[in-house]
């Protein structure tokens, strides 16, 4: 049964006080996931379905619940006090829900105990905390800043937790409003390219910030003054395989290590400056470094000839950059021409990736293909899953024939030999 959020609160308090348990989560988990509206909640409400003191009713208000004091009571209750295996297993399950409560956001905030919750690692509360989307953006910036809480974690932990918080959607959401910007979403990219300049060079660090990189819209990326140092460190990792030879990259024909200096450069190409006529873009077109091509690629409105030449001159590293310019993403003709140049399966993937990216920001963005040479290329790319799934349907059927075949060839066998016992018996019985 549907909740009707505008029923009467001293209505909803009656009805949800007798009602089971799990009519009252599903009931809970609807109103605190469809009530948008900023300053909302049923504070009466909650308090006396907290008072009813059930635990999949406290579950339920831990997670979805929409006032800090409620959050607050259910976190200090699950983190106190002496616990056997089954009551330390639930109070986990409420601490977590209670971090990844989406309406965090809207609180001053409770107090989790950041410190000694980040000493103990990267657990799943932590996780919890670090993926969701409310998270207080000085939680984020204190992360990637090492600071606060986090300077006190080592730095596999370290590492491994900047690399969870990729899947935060918070990186990639811009709160913009007609008061102005989102200062806070600037802040934590700051953060993130400060961490590029201070986080320990190792294979580790590298492999966790190419994948940790790829996650972010470059529409959001800060704009520093120079990348040349950044580039420059991140060119010092020696990333080998495993059979010890320099390791390959995920889109290029660059190693690993060359591949990641080229997406810093991607995701970096708007440089920060006061100075008149300086460029507002790093790199060149022939640029002896690729990693200041990319930058090239990826920052400035190339012409459709700039284009050409760029993937004639470096093809799928031009590719890979490009696809970082919304520039280029954002015009149906260039777009078009991009379209004509893809041709490695997993280029499509990530060209259809950053569409779908735009799009979450642009809702008018169509990320379908607009070339009828695009639509071709990515109908291929599922062809062949449609030729073995017709393949398989032609074995089948090849299959059901020869199994009627059989059948016949079993019931003719049969009638005949059953046909020859009757006329020997019959002969033997003349005789």
């Amino acid at each position: 049964m549907a909740w009707d959020l505008k029923e009467l609160e001293s209505l909803t308090i009656a009805r949800l006080m007798v009602a089971s348990p799990e009519f009252v989560y599903e009931q809970i988990k609807f109103y605190g996931t469809n009530d948008d509206s900023y300053w909302s909640g049923k504070w009466r409400l909650e308090t006396a379905l907290l008072a009813r003191d059930d635990k999949l009713i406290n579950l339920a208000l831990a997670q979805f619940g929409t006032h800090e004091k409620i959050i607050q009571t259910i976190y200090d209750q699950a983190s106190s006090g002496a616990e056997d295996g089954n009551k330390r297993r639930y109070n986990l399950g409420l601490r977590i829900a209670c971090l990844s409560n989406r309406h965090l956001s809207r609180f001053n905030w409770p107090d989790f105990r950041l410190e000694s919750l980040m000493a103990k690692g990267l657990t799943d509360e932590a996780r919890a905390l670090l993926t969701n989307p409310a998270i207080n953006y000085s939680v984020l910036t204190a992360l990637y800043e090492k600071s606060e809480c986090f300077e006190q974690v080592d730095e596999d932990t370290w590492v491994a937790m900047i690399s969870i918080s990729s899947a935060n959607e918070r990186l990639n959401i811009d709160k913009k409003s007609e008061d102005g910007p989102d200062f806070e979403l600037m802040d934590i990219h700051n953060a993130i390219f400060n961490c590029l300049k201070t986080l320990p060079v190792t294979e580790t660090s590298a492999r966790a910030m190419r994948s940790f990189l790829d996650a972010l819209d470059p529409a959001y990326t800060t704009w520093p003054e120079e990348i040349s140092d950044v580039l420059k460190r991140w060119g010092n990792v020696e990333l080998k395989n495993y059979k010890g030879e320099e390791e390959e990259g995920w889109l290029t024909r660059l190693s690993m290590k060359e591949e990641l200096r080229c997406l810093i450069a991607a995701l970096y190409s708007k440089r920060s400056t006061k100075i008149k006529y300086k460029p507002s873009y790093f790199g060149s077109p022939d640029n002896p470094d690729i990693a200041l091509r990319c930058a090239f690629y990826a920052g400035h409105t190339l012409s459709e000839k700039e284009i050409e030449a760029g993937f004639e001159k470096d093809y799928d590293v031009f590719m890979f950059a490009i696809l970082k310019n919304p520039y280029v993403l954002l015009n149906k003709s260039k777009r078009a021409l991009i379209e004509g140049y893809l041709r490695d399966r997993f280029m499509i993937a990530e060209y259809r990736r950053r569409c779908e990216q735009i799009r979450k920001d642009k809702p008018w963005f169509d990320p379908n293909p607009v070339s009828e040479e695009g639509r071709n290329l990515l109908e291929e790319v599922h062809q062949p899953n449609s030729k073995e799934i017709s393949w398989l349907e032609k074995i089948g059927a090849q299959n059901d024939r020869l199994a009627a075949r059989l059948a016949s060839h079993e019931r003719r066998t049969y009638w005949f030999v059953l046909a020859l016992i009757l006329v020997t018996f019959f002969y033997e019985y003349v005789r």
